[in-house]
């Protein structure tokens, strides 16, 4: 579609790509679920949106699901690393233990 938009708008032509026709044939076609964190009433204003606004919207909200689950691991694992870097220092963990529960 894109393609055929800038085709039709670099020779100055009408885009076809714009006209409602064309956005509902689309929006028969391609069907974009709104985002699965999204209350319904947020649901139903997606569904009312231009397909590709919808398009745009969805591929963003991906894109920030990856990345968060991306970081979320990161952080997973750096709180191991620490975890297991303070188990191996301390080198007496049992230690720890028996001089809390004297102190309690």
């Amino acid at each position: 579609m894109e393609a055929i938009a800038a085709f039709h708008d670099h020779h100055g032509l009408a885009n076809p790509c714009a006209t409602q026709i064309v956005r509902v044939a689309i929006d028969e076609v391609i069907h974009i679920d709104a985002p699965r964190a999204w209350n319904r009433e947020d649901r139903v204003l997606f569904a009312s949106l231009d397909p590709m606004v919808r398009d745009v919207i969805a591929r963003r909200e991906q894109e920030r699901d990856v990345a968060l689950r991306r970081l979320q691991n990161k952080a997973a694992e750096e709180r191991k690393a620490l975890a297991n870097g303070a188990d191996k220092s301390d080198g007496n963990s049992g230690n720890k233990e028996v001089l809390q529960n004297v102190n309690s």
